[in-house]
């Protein structure tokens, strides 16, 4: 399985909310963090469920009151992530897979 993000940006290199699932060899973790602009901030880690190759899923991230909630495949992974920039500052949301040639913004 390859690695693969998720991202909500206010622009391009300012990222509001990073979610990276980094399967085997990688990790085996979910890792949640911002960048407001080449700096990473501090990460929030979390395990990341069994993934198959090939096997599609479902991935929601939920917009609480403080903080983003994640579920993949209807469960809820162990941590969640606090607001550290505002969710109306959000512009772009990007999926990233694998190497930086595979990416997507909308």
């Amino acid at each position: 399985t390859a690695k693969f993000s998720i991202n909500l940006l206010k622009q391009t290199g300012f990222y509001i909310f990073h979610l990276d699932f980094r399967p085997y060899p990688h990790g085996g973790v979910i890792v949640m963090n911002t960048r407001p602009n080449s700096n990473w901030e501090k990460e929030v880690r979390a395990e990341l469920p069994h993934l198959q190759d090939g096997q599609l899923i479902l991935v929601v991230i939920e917009c609480g009151e403080k903080e983003f909630k994640v579920k993949v495949n209807d469960d809820y992974i162990e941590k969640t992530f606090p607001y550290r920039y505002p969710l109306e500052d959000v512009k772009k949301v990007g999926v990233e897979h694998g190497t930086n040639e595979n990416k997507w913004y909308h």
